[in-house]
């Protein structure tokens, strides 16, 4: 490995790089408008306006009463936002900026993750790799809603945490050839990993899963079942994990999302779907067509063949990188799989959400799918190292030129919900958001036209009946 000054050097090259490129990317989105949940949670949020106070950020949850509030169970988040409402007068623009510094802070983490992965599976240190993993990180289009999305920052701020947490904790070095262990991390690497867990909980609840990264990350290392580490960073972790998770039920009557308490969906027929689900966000990652800000799947657009295969492949694909796990690519393509499927399993089961399929939601999950395509191109560079250089150039800049059309896809409302309409032409959430934007800039016929368009679907609306004559009297 590098001396501890070139490596310092190298990290801050690499931080530089992956900074740079950011901002350049997604300094386009910064002059976008609130769109979709930032309206009810941002804009017309009265707790974002007052002074700071305590109360505003964790209080007791009743039906209701958040829609136009803070969400209880995302203290930090909020407190974020409230940070950048006050530092922007209310403005979009603030809010833009964190999400683009928060994104490249994660590419940035995850590029320190994978070079110290390959360092600790195969005993070389690539922070190139590392580099390359933070790029096609950043660049994914599936990733650019997330980021162009005010709302969207408690997925930003989660996987920061994260990743901060787990640096910290994971082994120094590979397996000892003759001890079979490392030295467990300090006292003080653990404590600073316990307060970036607890954040990151209080950014989204879908950080719960740390524990779980532990022991993946120890599995596939070697390193799982070493009494210290088990001692000093698993148990604590699990610890953190399990107070959080009654401290959650006991104040908000569950642990699952505070809004999936209207869900449709029964909790049967929600995880019945999301094998399906699962497939589908990582089909957006490497095919990243047909995304849209909403995509509505409906459980009758489901065969029940289909929704068995789905849970198959998934079931197969965990199968075959379990019992592969010894050769010595898979290992981390096995690795880089657990950790997507870990994400996305607690929304997918014991944690429902409303939305059976929400693009944002494979922000984090696909950190460990983005680290193992870096480490596929890492070996493909051993062997034709042109060859990988001019594929990784390719997916680069082809995922670039996606990302930059999706962040012109989120500067315009009516450019959103029209293509969330060629998607699913009867998509009732983008008629009515189309109905109300058209109305606001005073284009009364396409309003009127949106509008009725949903009345046919929902003449039992009033709501609607409302909108229209409001529209008839201008």
């Amino acid at each position: 490995m590098p001396t501890t000054l070139q490596r310092k050097r190298n990290y801050f090259l690499v931080a530089a790089i992956l900074l740079l490129t950011t901002v350049i990317l997604y300094s386009s989105s910064w002059s976008s408008p609130f769109i979709l949940d930032d309206w009810t949670k941002i804009q017309e949020n009265p707790d974002l306006r007052a002074p700071f106070n305590l109360s505003h950020f964790i209080y007791p949850y009743a039906d209701n009463k958040m829609h136009f509030r803070n969400d209880p169970s995302r203290p930090l988040t909020f407190m974020v936002y409230w940070l950048c409402w006050h530092a922007g007068d209310g403005s979009p623009l603030a809010f833009h900026v964190a999400s683009t510094l928060a994104h490249a802070l994660c590419a940035i983490l995850l590029a320190l993750l994978t070079a110290h992965l390959l360092w600790l599976l195969f005993g070389q240190y690539s922070l190139t790799t590392g580099a390359a993993a933070g790029l096609l990180f950043l660049t994914s289009p599936l990733m650019a809603g997330t980021v162009a999305y005010a709302y969207g920052l408690s997925d930003l701020l989660a996987g920061v945490l994260l990743l901060a947490a787990l640096l910290p904790i994971l082994p120094p070095q590979p397996v000892d050839p003759v001890l079979g262990r490392s030295p467990p991390p300090s006292r003080a690497r653990c404590v600073v990993s316990w307060l970036f867990f607890i954040l990151a909980l209080g950014a989204k609840q879908s950080a719960v899963v740390l524990p779980a990264y532990v022991v993946t990350v120890d599995y596939f290392t070697g390193h799982l079942g070493e009494r210290q580490r088990l001692k000093r960073v698993l148990a604590p972790l699990t610890i953190i994990a399990l107070i959080y998770m009654t401290l959650r039920w006991a104040y908000f009557n569950g642990i699952g999302d505070l809004e999936a308490e209207d869900e449709m969906l029964s909790r049967a027929v929600y995880f019945s779907l999301q094998g399906t689900m699962i497939l589908k966000y990582l089909l957006a990652t490497f095919a990243p067509f047909g995304l849209s800000v909403d995509h509505r799947p409906l459980p009758e657009d489901f065969t029940a063949v289909g929704l068995i295969l789905g849970w198959a492949m998934v079931g197969a694909v965990s199968l075959l990188a379990w019992k592969f796990r010894g050769r010595r690519l898979v290992r981390l393509l096995a690795m880089g799989w657990f950790i997507f499927l870990i994400t996305l399993l607690p929304t997918s089961s014991f944690l429902p959400t409303v939305d059976l399929y929400v693009e944002r939601r494979a922000y984090v999950a696909d950190l460990g799918i983005f680290m193992a395509l870096a480490g596929v191109l890492w070996w493909l560079s051993s062997h034709w190292r042109r060859s990988a250089t001019a594929l990784t150039l390719l997916i680069l800049t082809a995922q670039t030129a996606l990302a930059v059309q999706r962040l012109k896809i989120y500067a315009s409302p009516e450019n959103l919900w029209q293509e969330a309409l060629t998607r699913d032409p009867q998509n009732p959430r983008a008629l009515i958001n189309l109905g109300v934007y058209y109305s606001a800039v005073e284009r009364w016929d396409d309003s009127r036209q949106a509008l009725e368009k949903l009345l046919a679907q929902q003449p039992e609306n009033g709501a609607i009946y409302s909108k229209l004559a409001y529209i008839t009297n201008n």
